[in-house]
């Protein structure tokens, strides 16, 4: 990523296993780990894909609440140190049918 992280660390989640299954242009993330214990409170805004190494990112993007339009949307935004992050499903639309 040529652009460096910036803001607090909330969370991490995991894939497990590979991201996912693609079909016609969308990527279905396979089974997302919660974080369980929250690293900061703050307001989830955006996120960074990472490769399995944990250093190396390949896809950032904006989170808003549902139905806010962004590309990854959560119940909330509002994190709470100590608290669960969580996602239910996750996909990514390239476009490349």
């Amino acid at each position: 990523m040529a652009t460096a992280p910036s803001g607090t660390l909330l969370g991490t989640l995991v894939v497990a296993g590979a991201l996912g299954t693609g079909s016609a242009g969308v990527l279905t993330f396979n089974t997302v780990t919660s974080d369980t214990s929250a690293d900061n409170s703050g307001t989830a805004g955006w996120f960074r894909l990472m490769k399995a190494d944990g250093t190396t990112g390949v896809l950032d993007g904006s989170i808003t609440p549902t139905g806010g339009g962004g590309d990854m949307t959560l119940n909330t935004t509002s994190v709470t140190a100590g608290g669960t992050i969580a996602i239910t499903s996750g996909t990514i639309t390239t476009g490349n049918a």
